[in-house]
């Protein structure tokens, strides 16, 4: 079973049959990109490689089109673990360096899309119901 979700949850799931939403990425990026001093900068470099990512995914890239990308991500990756930067930025990088094959699931498997939106979508109903009812059974 392949499974698409946020990537702070369910570890349980072996990476290498997952696939991050990289549309939950690019609003955490952006998150990053607000801070100040170099966490910022980082966080608007990353911002950028989700955005490349998704242009060569529209323009068909092949798999292998996308190693330069990888590299460069992993690298910004690594530095914002690095010690004397944010806590919350660190720990972002280092949970996604964790989860790095499941970061990039869709290239191996063309079916996998790289966000969940189609599967949110399905789930909009429920979720909205849920809340409404305030979590409460009917019968």
């Amino acid at each position: 079973m392949l499974v698409s979700d946020r990537y702070a949850g369910y570890h349980w799931v072996d990476p290498h049959r997952r696939q991050v939403c990289w549309a939950h990425l690019l609003r955490d990026f952006a998150r990053i990109a607000g801070r100040s001093g170099e966490t910022g900068r980082l966080g608007s470099r990353l911002l950028q490689g989700g955005y490349v990512l998704f242009r060569w995914r529209e323009q068909g890239k092949s798999a292998a089109a996308f190693a330069p990308l990888q590299k460069r991500l992993k690298r910004q990756l690594q530095l914002g673990t690095e010690p004397g930067g944010c806590r919350k930025t660190a720990g972002t990088c280092r949970n996604l360096l964790a989860l790095w094959s499941a970061l990039w699931r869709f290239l191996d498997d063309p079916r996998i899309p790289p966000t969940n939106n189609l599967a949110e979508r399905a789930l909009r109903g429920v979720v909205l119901r849920r809340k409404i009812s305030y979590v409460t059974r009917s019968g």
